[in-house]
């Protein structure tokens, strides 16, 4: 892939921070759902587990979203 013309570090450092936020975040996810799985019956297992998944989906994407945002702003 071609490097742009322009360079930003602060778009670079935005994506450096945001692979770490999730893999921050599916690590709380995996961290989570083993707990679940050993102390949770199937049923509510699986339950449990979709909706934590979706939360935390939600919250990083609403939660990089932002920070992009904000990224972009300063940058102008």
């Amino acid at each position: 892939m071609r490097q742009p013309a322009i360079h930003q570090p602060g778009l670079h450092r935005f994506f450096q921070g945001a692979t770490w936020l999730w893999s921050g975040i599916f690590l709380l996810l995996t961290a989570s759902l083993a707990v679940l799985m050993v102390t949770e019956p199937t049923k509510m297992f699986l339950m449990l587990s979709t909706i934590a998944t979706a939360a935390l989906v939600v919250a990083g994407a609403g939660a990089s979203t932002l920070w992009f945002l904000s990224v972009l702003r300063r940058l102008g």
